[in-house]
């Protein structure tokens, strides 16, 4: 009953097996890259924390890109958009700039649909726009004020030269 196998089917059996260690080995190289390239951002995105509670905003965005550059579509990648966003409108950082902040949590939201920091990301698109058109609302007004300033000392200067003309006028009377 156990008999001999026909020579034919012999090695079948060693052949779908080293095809599917192949196979196996492969996708296995693929997965510890990602892992490695994940690990090496975190890595990243902890000096770039470091960075930033030393007030280096600019080696932090730097790390932070660095990140995107390796894992423009995974996490930790929405992480590191999210941490230069909040560099961006970092009220101590002297190069601090609201329309960067916002293209950067916009960037995580459309990037990155199914991330733990989407919500939190929407808030400050919110926010963001919203301080955005005051101080553009803000910069126009004072714009006007400066306007209105050169126009009432143009008027000054037009009363006093028409109080000089009347003194002028008065004594030779």
């Amino acid at each position: 009953m156990g008999g001999k196998r026909a020579p034919k089917r012999q090695y079948l059996f060693l052949y779908s097996t080293c095809l599917l260690a192949i196979l196996l080995i492969s996708s296995g190289c693929a997965t510890c890259f990602n892992i490695q390239a994940r690990w090496q951002s975190q890595n990243r995105l902890d000096r770039a924390e470091q960075l930033l509670r030393k007030g280096d905003f600019a080696g932090a965005l730097k790390a932070d890109k660095a990140i995107i550059e390796n894992l423009p579509e995974c996490s930790p990648g929405d992480q590191a958009l999210f941490h230069m966003g909040m560099i961006w409108a970092h009220p101590e950082n002297p190069e601090k700039d609201y329309n960067k902040a916002l293209a950067c949590f916009q960037q995580l939201v459309g990037n990155f649909p199914e991330s733990h920091l989407r919500g939190e990301a929407m808030v400050w698109i919110g926010t963001l726009k919203e301080l955005i058109s005051y101080e553009d609302r803000f910069q126009a007004l004072e714009k006007k004020m400066s306007d209105l300033k050169k126009q009432l000392n143009s008027l000054k200067e037009i009363d006093i030269q028409t109080e000089e003309k009347k003194r002028e006028e008065s004594p030779a009377k």
